[in-house]
């Protein structure tokens, strides 16, 4: 019993210490260099990192240049076996006015271990409150409208089945 005991605290004080020491403003900034190679590229004001926690805030998203989107605030929590990012205040530039929702004021996005090939969210905006799922198992992202307001933007790329409607792409 005493050398279970040990393992169980060799292995708590080693899943701490990895999570203490990861390198989570290196990842953002790898993350940035990926983004780069579609022309995107992400402009922040102030990245804090925390012990568990990453808060990155005052994003300009630029696309090819061009400033398409700001984001106020993104945060990334991590356990390693669970990731939770919050996206809040999420606007989008004038001149997509008509092609996507006018703002977003939070996404949620969860991933668990237990479940690792699914990636959950939820969001809401102007648009109404939305759940949904991305399956890298079955390559498809579903988005699914809960509670639905002005949907007028975005209802181009709605289907509609008999719980309501929904948004699904095959990646």
């Amino acid at each position: 019993m005493q050398m279970v005991k040990k393992v169980l605290l060799f292995l708590v004080v080693i899943w701490f210490f990895l999570i203490l020491l990861m390198p989570k403003v290196e990842f953002y900034y790898a993350l940035e260099k990926e983004l780069a190679k579609y022309d995107i590229k992400l402009n922040e004001q102030q990245i804090d990192s925390g012990a568990f926690s990453l808060d990155i805030k005052d994003i300009d998203i630029y696309v090819k240049g061009v400033e398409v989107a700001h984001l106020d605030r993104l945060s990334i929590s991590t356990l390693l076996f669970y990731t939770h990012s919050k996206l809040e205040k999420l606007t989008f530039s004038s001149f997509l006015k008509g092609q996507v929702p006018d703002n977003i004021e939070s996404i949620d996005i969860y991933h668990k271990i237990v479940n690792p090939l699914v990636v959950s969210m939820d969001a809401n905006g102007s648009f109404g409150e939305v759940r949904g799922k991305l399956s890298l198992a079955t390559h498809k992202v579903r988005v699914n409208l809960v509670k639905t307001e002005d949907i007028s933007s975005i209802k181009s790329f709605l289907k509609k089945d008999k719980k309501g409607w929904y948004y699904e792409k095959s990646f």
